[in-house]
């Protein structure tokens, strides 16, 4: 028996005894096509097949990444909100879990595994974190990796001291000075 690709012979199997009908042939190292095999019997007579074969790693596509909110509402790609719920999804008929990795302000340890198609969680520490993301099939074939960047401030800012400067005016009944210039150059105000 010979496996056949775009005209060559890439693997070939010869069996000197028994009547064995079936024949394995791993296709993962050429990727998926239509092949030819072809089986030769003793007596020289020759059967020909053609098999289209699919590589699963090449079927696993990247997972889909949202955000809730979808969008950042901060200057320069920031979110300023308390949580960014993220989401994961594929929709590749093969694919069995999907894998993620958390690296920045949210790192956790090790790689995370969620049995289905779907995952979800949430980014709640202050900072940028990097989400790597990838889908397999159960058999240890994956898809490409996706990386995501997520940038979130949720610290309000806070006043530690504040310091007026300014022109004083007079001191009201209530013993308050009222500021009643802050411009330093008296030249530039209109």
């Amino acid at each position: 028996m010979e496996l056949i690709y775009k005209g060559e012979v890439l693997e070939k199997e010869t069996r000197t005894s028994g009547l064995e009908k079936e024949q394995r042939f791993e296709i993962e190292k050429y990727g998926t096509g239509w092949y030819k095999v072809r089986a030769t019997a003793d007596n020289g007579k020759t059967k020909i097949a053609w098999v289209k074969a699919i590589n699963l790693s090449e079927v696993l596509k990247i997972p889909e990444v949202t955000y809730e909110p979808a969008k950042p509402d901060g200057e320069n790609g920031w979110y300023k909100g308390e949580k960014i719920t993220v989401k994961i999804e594929t929709d590749s008929p093969s694919a069995k879990e999907i894998h993620y990795t958390l690296t920045g302000a949210n790192a956790e340890t090790g790689e995370k595994v969620i049995q289905g198609k779907t995952a979800s969680f949430e980014i709640t520490k202050t900072g940028i974190t990097e989400i790597r993301i990838w889908a397999e099939d159960g058999r240890g074939y994956q898809s490409k990796e996706a990386n995501k960047t997520i940038k979130l401030d949720n610290i309000k800012p806070e006043i530690s001291e504040l310091k007026l400067e300014g022109t004083k005016g007079e001191t009201d009944k209530n013993k308050k000075t009222w500021i009643i210039s802050n411009r330093r150059n008296k030249s530039n105000s209109k």
